[in-house]
């Protein structure tokens, strides 16, 4: 009945463009020191928020 909530789809939007840009950000500073696209900042894990969302925990192999 109801459509996706837009606020939330906002702050999606925003979150993305903001990684992105800070991507771009990063790679000019790389290639600054001579360095280029082959050496990404490594994103720590918890800074992704589709890894932390809730029920998204991988099955634990402590059988």
């Amino acid at each position: 009945m109801g459509a996706p909530n837009p606020s939330f789809q906002k702050r999606a939007k925003e979150q993305k463009r903001k990684e992105k840009a800070e991507a771009k950000r990063a790679n000019r500073e790389a290639k600054k020191q001579g360095r280029g696209d082959d050496e990404t900042p490594e994103i720590p894990l918890e800074d992704i928020p589709a890894l932390n969302a809730p029920g998204s925990e991988p099955p634990s192999d402590d059988d």
